[in-house]
């Protein structure tokens, strides 16, 4: 059987998460004038600040979860599917309340 096009699209999608949770541990691995602007900004920036290390093991955690999701929907592994559409579903509804509580806060 042929893999879709749509379903390729969504493993990209997947592997570019994976680059971008990486990288964005690595913030928390180096630490340095980094941590001290991001904790500037906002009260959730500080809390990640004070997380350190444990922020950068949790984005690794999602990388590797987002990693299996890509190889698995490749491999057109029906729980893969069902993982894509729950992470995605999450994601977007994350998105919205962030969007809205930026607008309720007025910080747009």
């Amino acid at each position: 059987m042929a893999r879709p096009m749509g379903v390729t699209f969504v493993a990209v999608l997947a592997f570019l998460a994976v680059v971008i949770l990486i990288l964005s541990s690595s913030v928390f691995f180096m630490g340095g004038p980094a941590h001290e602007q991001v904790g500037k900004e906002s009260r959730v920036g500080q809390m990640l600040v004070n997380m350190g290390p444990k922020a950068g093991v949790m984005l690794l955690a999602l990388a590797a979860i987002a990693a299996a999701i890509g190889v698995g929907l490749l491999k057109l592994q029906p729980w893969a599917r069902v993982l894509a559409i729950i992470w995605f579903g999450l994601g977007l509804l994350s998105s919205a309340w962030g969007g809205y509580t930026a607008l309720q806060t007025g910080h747009t």
